[in-house]
C-alpha cells in the first residue's frame, strides 16, 4: 500500500497536467489555423517536392532555385528564409505524390487526418506491451505531448517516424528481427533518427535485423535513384552539405538535443570550434554508455528489454545533430514504456521511480514548451531528457546482470514481494 498510494496521487496530478496540456495544445493549433492554411509551415516542403516530381523534374528536385520557384506562391511578408529545403531521401515523396495533385488545403487536411490515424496505430501497437489498467492514460500521454501537436501543426513526417519506431519495438518483442530491421530502414528519410538504433542492433549481434535493414535500405536506394537519377543524388548531398547557409533554416538554439544545449551555453562567436568539440565529446559519451548497457542480449519479455529500447530512443534524441521539437515525438514511446514499468511496481529504487515521475511532470507542464519555443530557446527542453537518460541508465545498471534473464512476470513478482 505504501508504494501504491504515492503513485495514485501522482496519477491524479498527471491526469490534470495532461488535460491542461492537451487543451493548451488545441488552443495553439486553432490560433494558428490561418498560417497552416496559407502554407507557412513545413508541409510546404513535402507538397512542393512532390509537385516537382509530378511535373517530371525529379532530377531537379534538390535544386534550391527550383524549390524556391515552387514555394513562391506560399511566401509571407518579411519571411526570414528564401526557401524551405526538401533535403530528405526521394522515396519519402511517394506518400505525397497523390496529395500534390490536390489543392494545398485539401492535401494538408488529408495529411492531418493521416497523422491522427497513425497516432491511433501507434497506440494500438504499444498497448499489448503496457499495463492494461492504465491504457487510457497512455493514450492521453501520446496525444497531449507538445511535440505531437507541433508535428501535426507543421505537417511534418515525425508521426510517421513514431509509428515506424513503435513497429520496430513490437517486431523485436515478437522476435521478428528481420521485420524489425526492414521497418527501421523505412525511416532512413531521417537517418539521424534511425542509425543510432541500427548501430545498437548490429553491435548486439542482431544479425537478422541487420540483414532486413540492409535489404530494405538497398531497395529504397533503387527507388530513390529511379526517381531522381545521378543528378538528383548529387543534388541531395550538395543540399545537405550546405545546411546552415543563408538560404536555409537552421536554428541550433531551438534544437532539443546536445547540440542545442551546447550552442546555448557556448554561443559566443569565438567558441564555435569549442562548441563542436563539446557536442562531439558528449555524443560519444552518451552513445558509448548506451552501447555498454546494450552489451548483452536479453529476453524480449524481460523488463530490461523495454528499458534498453527506451534508452536507445533517448540517446537518439540527445545525439542527433539536426533535431527540432516535432522530432521529439518519438520520445513518447519511451515515456509510455517506462511509465508502465513504474506503475507495475518494477522500479528497483525509489530514486529511479521518482526520477521517472519527475520527468513526466516536467515534459507535460502546460505552456512551458510553448514559452521556450516562442523565445527561441527550446534547447533547454533537453534537460528533462538528459535526466530521463540518466535515470534509465542507472535503473538498467542496477538490474545487471540478474535482471537480464528475468521475464516481466518474474520481475513484477520480485518487486511485489520486496
Amino acid at each position: 500500500m505504501e508504494k501504491k498510494e504515492p503513485l495514485k496521487s501522482f496519477k491524479l496530478l498527471l491526469v490534470a497536467l495532461v488535460v491542461l496540456s492537451f487543451l493548451c495544445n488545441l488552443k495553439i493549433l486553432w490560433a494558428q489555423r490561418s498560417y497552416i492554411a496559407k502554407g507557412y509551415f513545413d508541409f510546404v516542403i513535402y507538397y512542393t517536392g512532390a509537385e516537382i516530381v509530378n511535373a517530371g523534374k525529379g532530377s531537379e528536385l534538390y535544386d534550391l532555385n527550383v524549390q524556391q520557384a515552387y514555394q513562391d506562391k506560399f511566401k509571407f511578408p518579411n519571411q526570414p528564409w528564401l526557401v524551405q529545403p526538401f533535403n530528405h531521401a526521394p522515396y519519402e515523396l511517394l506518400l505525397f505524390l497523390p496529395l500534390a495533385r490536390l489543392s494545398y488545403q485539401s492535401a494538408y487536411i488529408i495529411w492531418f487526418m493521416l497523422d491522427i490515424l497513425l497516432l491511433g496505430v501507434t497506440y494500438r501497437i504499444l498497448v499489448p506491451f503496457v499495463n492494461s489498467r492504465n491504457k487510457l492514460l497512455f493514450g492521453a500521454l501520446l496525444f497531449a505531448f507538445y511535440p505531437t501537436m507541433i508535428a501535426i501543426k507543421m505537417g511534418q513526417d515525425s508521426v510517421l517516424s513514431l509509428v515506424l519506431l513503435s513497429g520496430v519495438f513490437a517486431s523485436l518483442k515478437y522476435r521478428r528481427e528481420a521485420l524489425a530491421g526492414s521497418i527501421l530502414a523505412l525511416g532512413l528519410y531521417k537517418p539521424h533518427l534511425i542509425l543510432p538504433l541500427a548501430g545498437l542492433l548490429l553491435a548486439n549481434r542482431h544479425w537478422r535485423a541487420a540483414v532486413g535493414f540492409a535489404a530494405t535500405g538497398a531497395c529504397l536506394v533503387v527507388f530513390s535513384f529511379a526517381m531522381v537519377g545521378w543528378r538528383g543524388v548529387v543534388g541531395l548531398f550538395s543540399i545537405v552539405s550546405t545546411m546552415g547557409g543563408p538560404t536555409t533554416i537552421v536554428y541550433p538554439e531551438s534544437m532539443t538535443n546536445l547540440r542545442g544545449l551546447s550552442y546555448v551555453l557556448l554561443s559566443l562567436p569565438e567558441s564555435k570550434e569549442l562548441t563542436n568539440i563539446v557536442i562531439g565529446t558528449a555524443s560519444v559519451i552518451f552513445y558509448g554508455c548506451c552501447l555498454l548497457l546494450w552489451k548483452n542480449k536479453v529476453k524480449s519479455d524481460s523488463p530490461v528489454f523495454d528499458l534498453r529500447f527506451s534508452l536507445a530512443i533517448a540517446t537518439t534524441i540527445l545525439i542527433s545533430y539536426h533535431l527540432y521539437t516535432h522530432d521529439v515525438i518519438i520520445l513518447v514511446v519511451a515515456l509510455i514504456l517506462t511509465f508502465s514499468y513504474v506503475l507495475e511496481g518494477r522500479a528497483r529504487t525509489t530514486i529511479a521511480r521518482n526520477g521517472f515521475l519527475l520527468v513526466l511532470i516536467l515534459l507535460y507542464l502546460p505552456l512551458v514548451p510553448y514559452f521556450l519555443e516562442v523565445k527561441g530557446s527550446f534547447a533547454w527542453g533537453v534537460l528533462p531528457i538528459i535526466l530521463f537518460y540518466v535515470v534509465l541508465a542507472f535503473e538498467i545498471y542496477s538490474l545487471w546482470p540478474t535482471g537480464l534473464s528475468m521475464t516481466s512476470a518474474e520481475q513484477t513478482a520480485k518487486a511485489t514481494n520486496a
